[in-house]
Formats: structure tokens, sequence, C-alpha cells
């Protein structure tokens, strides 16, 4: 994934003459009873691939129709459904500002970043991505800092794919923490954890360190705990609230929340 500039037997056969490794006689689809893990015919011929009523799983290569099939994997599709839920941490009693698509059914929120003019948080940028691929992204961007500018580097809580340099695919934001300065009126870090959607309909939940310097500039004073989307929801949308005159300063964020299904 991009966002901004653009944010993969040989198998060794050991023969074993006139042997059988035989184990409890196994009914399989109403067929009469295998034997599994023949090395070789007891003849010391070649094992027969066809149809015998003996499995010869490790010459065959799985393919002997007599073995049990494992069955495979399932893969399932994910999408957002149902009602748009609403978290908020930081200062929103300033004005807001949306990034991204809340009611959207198939992307959701993999990166919220920031910049600033000299002490002024004035940009943020949004990335989102599509559920089931991960090439299919967008970066939704606010710059409030007037006509310089943001000048600073990024700080980031950034859930990039394994094509950007990250460590999963399909990972979104289920919850942010912002961390402010003193005062309580700009934004100064940011961290998140995100749900990894699996093909097989699993998750698991991963988080950004809060203390790298990727997350917090100078002046982070206190982390002011995480906004959550409920349990089997993540973002959609990213709220910003700013104040001030330009450049303006971040102080907020709403999520917007969907729930995850297949």
């Amino acid at each position: 994934m991009q966002l901004i500039s653009r944010f993969s037997i040989a198998l060794l056969l050991v023969p074993c003459l006139r042997c059988q490794a035989e184990v409890e006689p196994t009914e399989y689809e109403g067929e009469a009873a295998l034997t599994q893990g023949v090395a070789s015919e007891a003849d010391g011929g070649d094992p027969d691939c066809s149809k015998d009523g003996v499995c010869n799983s490790q010459e065959c290569l799985d393919a002997d129709p007599d073995c049990p099939q494992a069955t495979p994997p399932k893969s399932v599709s994910w999408k957002l459904t149902g009602t748009v839920t609403e978290v908020t941490t930081g200062n929103v009693a300033t004005t807001p500002h949306p990034l991204g698509d809340k009611n959207s059914s198939h992307a959701a929120v993999v990166a919220v970043m920031s910049r600033q003019l000299s002490n002024e948080p004035c940009y943020v940028a949004v990335g989102t991505e599509d559920l089931n691929d991960a090439s299919d992204d967008d970066t939704f961007e606010l710059d409030l800092c007037g006509s310089k500018g943001p000048a600073s580097d990024y700080i980031s809580a950034a859930f990039l794919d394994r094509d950007a340099g990250g460590d999963y695919d399909h990972a979104f934001i289920q919850g942010v923490n912002l961390c402010m300065n003193a005062a309580g009126d700009k934004v100064k870090g940011v961290t998140a954890a995100a749900l990894v959607l699996g093909s097989d309909g699993t998750t698991f939940l991963i988080d950004t360190d809060p203390n790298s310097s990727d997350a917090k500039r100078a002046n982070c004073d206190h982390w002011v705990g995480f906004a959550w989307c409920p349990t089997g929801q993540v973002a959609t949308q990213v709220t910003t609230f700013f104040s001030g005159q330009e450049p303006k300063d971040l102080t907020g964020i709403e999520l917007f929340c969907r729930e995850l299904t297949y």
C-alpha cells in the first residue's frame, strides 16, 4: 500500500522394499477399509496411484483416490455492514473535518498521520484500503497550515501492507489514542490498534508502539486514552477536529465504525 508518497520440494523418496506401514483400517466414504502411509507395494513394485483400496499417500503425493482428502481451507470475502457507530478521543469541541467514507461497505481505515508547521499540528492524512484487496487503497488529506504548508516529518499510526514494508495485509484500525500537549489543545502523538482479517474468517488484534519516534513528537505530555470501535467493528472514516486560525491545531479525532462480516 502506498500512502502519500506510496504508502514465496523436491520430494525425497526413501524406498522401503517389500514393506508396508499400516494403520488401523478406516472406512472412507463407504469404500472398503484402507491402509495408510504405504511406502511401496508389497512385491517391491511401484505403488498403485489408481483406485485399488490402498492409500499410497507419500509416493502418490496425496493424489491417490484411496486416500482421505483433506478439506481445503475456506476463503471468505469480508464486508462492512450495519449502523455506523461513533467514538471520540481528545478535544472534539472544535470544528470537524471528515476524512473517508463512513458508509463504505468495502474499505476501512489503515492509517492516521499528522504533520505540523512550527508547533501547530495543522495537517492530517487518513489512509483507507479495500478489505479484501491490499492493492486497492486511497488517501484523504487535510491541509490547514496556510500557504506555507506543513514542514515537519510525519507522526503516524499506520498498518502498511506487506508490499509497502508492513508485517500484515488487511489490518484495519479499531481504536485510536492521542497524546496531547500540557494544555490539552494540540495533538502531539497518535497510536492505534487494528484488526487483522484472515482469509479464513478469523481475526486478531495488533497495535502500534506509543514510545516510537513515529508515534509522538516534542511536547507530547499525556495520552488521553483509546477511542475503541465496538467489538467486531473497524473504522471507515476519521473526523478530525481543528481550532484557531491557519495554521490550525488538530485537537481531537472521531472514528466512525461499521461491523465486519463475510
